[in-house]
């Protein structure tokens, strides 16, 4: 035997029809002017007195769309063989900045193309979605925020394929809590599971620009960062045929800073920069400064301001260089530094 009537609805707020199958009225389901009924076939189903009594839907085939959420590095893996991908390594502590970036660049495309690249495929949509929404007006922030990757989540990958002159380029970026990164500064032993960044193309560091504008803590922006770097190298995941990207992020802040306060973050930023290149010049292929304002708070800079720079950095052809020699630079570690003085004097 078989019916309709397989889902009824109220207008009425406070009526329950749904879940209990009666008017809250007490009216029959034909008297009552708010019911609404959504019809289908189901097994057996009556009405009596105005009740639902059963109703047993038949099973509705469904569509199963693709989850596109961050992909896991088998994923990602697989994806990188069906044609020519850049895997990028963003790197740096908590609230530096890293989901901000990956959030702007998928969001770069919604305007159409970026000088000589164009959006080609993403199998990550949803991904990118739930990082740009806390910076959109659809969540009714006063101000745009970005949700930081979340502990203990491990390594994941957004995709992002991009057409240059009719070739398809995929990029794959990491994310990683920056909880993970920073703790290689105090044990360069957890870098061994860091497989992004062992595989990786070209490697991001990302450094604070609020907290360079703070007394107090722009000494710790530079500390994080070079420790950070030194543990990556003393972990053995880094390798000389990598690109480096120094990256200060959050420029909307620096620039709309009192102006002899800004003048001194910008010096600070220069001043880390050349730390890193006079440390670790040897372990990179190249090392490059960028400044960008992935989702500013203000209207003093566009948004997304610097991050196409980033992406044509990161789809420049890779060149292939001869090892650079290791110069005798001091250890960044302490330990590392017991003996130099028998060396310089047998030298």
């Amino acid at each position: 035997m078989s019916t309709e009537a397989i889902e009824i609805t109220c207008g009425n707020s406070e009526c329950r029809v749904a879940q209990t199958g009666k008017c809250v009225e007490g009216l029959a389901f034909d008297k009552c002017p708010h019911i609404a009924r959504i019809a289908d076939t189901v097994n057996t189903a009556a009405v009596e007195d105005g009740a639902l009594v059963a109703a047993s839907p038949l099973p509705v085939a469904e569509l199963q769309l693709p989850k596109s959420e961050r992909l896991d590095a088998a994923e990602a893996t697989a994806l990188m063989r069906t044609a020519p991908s850049r895997l990028i390594a963003i790197v740096g502590p908590t609230s530096s900045g890293k989901t901000s970036l990956i959030a702007s660049l998928c969001n770069l495309f919604q305007k159409g193309a970026v000088e000589h690249l164009a959006f080609g495929r993403c199998k990550t949509f949803f991904a990118f979605e739930q990082a740009c929404h806390h910076a959109r007006a659809a969540s009714r922030r006063s101000t745009p925020q970005t949700e930081h990757t979340h502990l203990g989540s491990g390594v994941g990958f957004y995709h992002l394929g991009l057409v240059s002159e009719g070739k398809l380029i995929q990029l794959f970026l990491s994310d990683r809590p920056g909880e993970d990164y920073r703790s290689v500064a105090d044990d360069p032993d957890n870098a061994s599971d860091f497989t992004e960044i062992k595989r990786a193309d070209s490697i991001i560091i990302m450094v604070n620009g609020e907290l360079l504008l703070d007394l107090t803590l722009r000494h710790n922006a530079r500390t994080d960062t070079l420790m950070i770097l030194q543990g990556l190298k003393d972990g053995e995941v880094l390798s000389a045929s990598q690109r480096l990207a120094i990256v200060l992020t959050k420029l909307d802040a620096i620039q709309t800073a009192d102006p002899a306060v800004r003048d001194r973050a910008l010096r600070d930023f220069d001043g880390i920069v050349n730390m890193i290149r006079a440390r670790f010049d040897s372990t990179f292929q190249e090392i490059l400064p960028f400044r960008i304002a992935a989702s500013p708070k203000t209207e003093v800079l566009p948004y997304a301001f610097g991050s196409d720079e980033l992406l044509k950095f990161w789809v420049e052809p890779l060149a292939a260089t001869e090892p650079k020699l290791e110069v005798g630079l001091p250890s960044a570690r302490f330990i590392g530094r017991f003996g130099m003085g028998d060396q310089e004097s047998a030298s």
